[in-house]
């Protein structure tokens, strides 16, 4: 569907006008999710929001030798002067995936937990300083469109090359915790002399930020039990890395096919080389999407082939 600027505007403008009053009640509803949010009392909230704390000091007496001096005196500084030490949850409208003007009160909605003034938030920018250089040396990596356009103009196309593209279903919130902790500090410890990072002291602050997610909504508090926050500096990285992984063997597998193959955070673009005989072509192609699709629950929507 093709929208002109001035009716874009104009959707925007109402869905922000329609939609405004019901998000205090479809925010709970996704904070009613058990699998993946916990809803708990302020005296608790504030309760873990010290330990928090405490964690966090603990982890700057014993990886201080691994800080820049600034990195130390910012994290430091904002533990100890910190006033509200809460993430805060709202939501986005992703108007992109509205499929018409009419009923924009169902405009699907994305959580965020924003953890910008966080108790945690310095160490978790620390973490995505740590991480950006690894998420953005993987193969798959593409910057922004400008660098997708650049990359895909050097693609000497056949005629039997066709394009596709894959969508990962709520990508963040499906990386549950547990798994991320398990494939990502291996991986870090594997390629530490690479990138030149301090893994330990990596991975440590990863379990820190990733498992003591805080947030409040309005009146409410709550943790995250599972799932990556949208909202947390290192979500991106931390995503990026975790498919990274997957594509590692995958890719390679589907060289025959894969003409181009790039990939930002939950968005893939490709180039497939079809076979000539057709019932081959189907087989290896849903043999690929099938091989994309199983890695611990994420689940991708996959274009037709085109030319």
């Amino acid at each position: 569907m093709k929208w002109d600027v001035e009716e874009y505007s104009s959707l925007c403008l109402l869905c922000f006008l329609r939609c405004q009053c019901k998000l205090v009640f479809i925010a709970p509803q996704h904070l009613l999710n058990d699998e993946i949010y916990k809803l708990i009392p302020e005296e608790q909230a504030l309760a873990e929001a010290e330990e928090l704390k405490e964690k966090i000091d603990d982890w700057l007496t014993e990886y201080e030798y691994v800080l820049e001096d600034e990195d130390h005196t910012y994290i430091t500084s904002h533990l100890h002067n910190n006033q509200d030490p809460f993430g805060y949850f709202y939501l986005l409208y992703k108007i992109h995936k509205l499929p018409s003007l009419e009923n924009v009160e169902l405009c699907p909605t994305r959580p965020v937990s924003s953890s910008c003034g966080s108790i945690d938030h310095p160490l978790g920018a620390w973490v995505n300083k740590e991480l950006q250089p690894v998420a953005q040396a993987q193969p798959s990596f593409i910057k922004n469109s400008e660098a997708l356009l650049k990359a895909i103009r050097e693609v000497l196309c056949t005629p039997n090359s066709f394009i596709f593209s894959a969508d990962a279903t709520g990508m963040y919130t499906n990386i549950h915790t547990d798994v991320g902790l398990d494939i990502i500090p291996q991986y870090l410890r594997d390629h530490a002399a690479e990138y030149e990072y301090n893994a330990e002291a990596l991975i440590a602050a990863l379990e820190i930020v990733f498992r003591h997610n805080l947030f409040r909504f309005g009146d409410a508090y709550a943790k995250q039990k599972s799932g990556t926050a949208m909202g947390k500096r290192p979500a991106p990285p931390w995503a990026t890395l975790f498919f990274a992984i997957h594509e590692d063997n995958f890719v390679p597998q589907f060289s025959e096919y894969l003409l181009f193959y790039k990939r930002y955070l939950d968005d893939i673009i490709g180039i497939w080389l079809a076979h000539p005989d057709p019932a081959t072509n189907l087989a290896k192609w849903n043999e690929f999407k099938s091989t994309v699709g199983n890695f611990h629950g994420l689940e991708w929507t996959f274009t037709p082939l085109a030319r």
